[in-house]
């Protein structure tokens, strides 16, 4: 028994190679948008979770009643959300605001007088980098910030 094979090359094989090529680069840009993408969001998403852990800290140590003077507070305030948040990029980048409901009008404080928030803001492209700015998307000079408000103990 003989057995033939036709031969791989020729017209028909040939079209087939340029269309996968042709697949091949027009898909590249559009795999690479949304794997970007997708690190991007996570990268923004988990910077958003260290700030709500950093403001937390710091609004619980503010919120305690340990301190006599509001400027200690706000500096070990400013200080444990800084040390929440480590010594890399994030801490360096990242400012710690404390806010009393007492230094504010009453308009502002919702009726209730006794209350302390923390709030920490990082500009997001110094600890995010710019992946898609290739494609015109870019976050710029936005800000990502997580604030806490606790009552006074």
């Amino acid at each position: 028994m003989r057995i033939t094979t036709r031969p791989m090359h020729g017209p028909r094989n040939r079209r087939r190679g340029v269309l996968m090529v042709a697949e091949f680069v027009f898909m590249t840009p559009v795999l690479m948008m949304f794997f970007l993408g997708i690190c991007e969001f996570y990268m923004m998403v988990a910077t958003r979770i260290d700030l709500l852990h950093a403001s937390r800290a710091a609004v619980r140590v503010a919120a305690s009643e340990s301190y006599t003077y509001k400027t200690q507070a706000n500096a070990l305030a400013d200080q444990t959300g800084h040390a929440v948040l480590g010594t890399g990029r994030l801490s360096k980048n990242a400012h710690v605001q404390i806010t009393w409901s007492q230094d504010l009008p009453p308009a502002q404080t919702a009726g209730q007088a006794d209350w302390v928030e923390a709030a920490v803001e990082v500009r997001a492209r110094s600890v995010i980098p710019d992946m898609l700015g290739w494609l015109g998307f870019s976050l710029g000079n936005k800000d990502i910030v997580a604030a806490t408000r606790m009552k006074q103990e």
